[in-house]
């Protein structure tokens, strides 16, 4: 298992968790993914470690802290890690940052299992449509995606008005991987 954190707050709650129990099957990396390599900025509204810490929020933020960031491509070639079968990208707004074109790739040869934290109300109404357009045009190789209410949805839900306006998470998986309900 591979646990990428910057938040230097939340990675040593998340070194703490793996020392607590005994977890000798995670690789905790302390690093940001984005769509570049090198230093990059985030910043949480709240306190740091608090969840919300975004590269979104690096202007505005009360708490910023510069945190070493390589693109998914980078992180490939970098780590060369295991076939990943189950990915977890809650990264506060950045969704559309890191989904790149290496990321869009690496889901087309793996297919794993993607849940997907939603965070469309970070940006304007003009410009979540946009962010939003480019997950779908990724996110389109997958057969469909089961909604937080636990109901089946095609990728084009990305467009509903809940994940317009709502921060949803959204599990999504092609024919193979498509979880029984029944």
């Amino acid at each position: 298992m591979y646990c990428i954190e910057p938040d230097r707050y939340a990675y040593e709650s998340l070194l703490m968790n793996i020392r607590l129990n005994a977890l000798n099957n995670v690789v905790p990396f302390h690093l940001a993914l984005s769509d570049r390599d090198g230093l990059i900025r985030m910043a949480s509204t709240g306190s740091l470690g608090d969840t919300m810490t975004s590269l979104l929020a690096s202007q505005e933020g009360k708490q910023v802290l510069t945190v070493p960031c390589l693109s998914w491509g980078s992180f490939l070639e970098c780590f060369a890690p295991e076939p990943i079968t189950f990915m977890k990208i809650d990264i506060e707004g950045a969704e559309s940052s890191c989904c790149s074109p290496a990321m869009k790739e690496y889901l087309v040869r793996n297919k794993p299992v993607l849940y997907l934290s939603t965070h469309a109300p970070f940006f304007s109404v003009e410009e979540r449509r946009a962010r939003l357009q480019s997950l779908r045009d990724i996110l389109a190789l997958y057969d469909g995606c089961l909604t937080s209410d636990m109901k089946h949805a095609s990728t084009d839900v990305l467009f509903s008005r809940d994940v317009m306006d709502g921060y949803p998470a959204l599990l999504f998986y092609d024919k193979a991987t498509r979880p029984d309900l029944h």
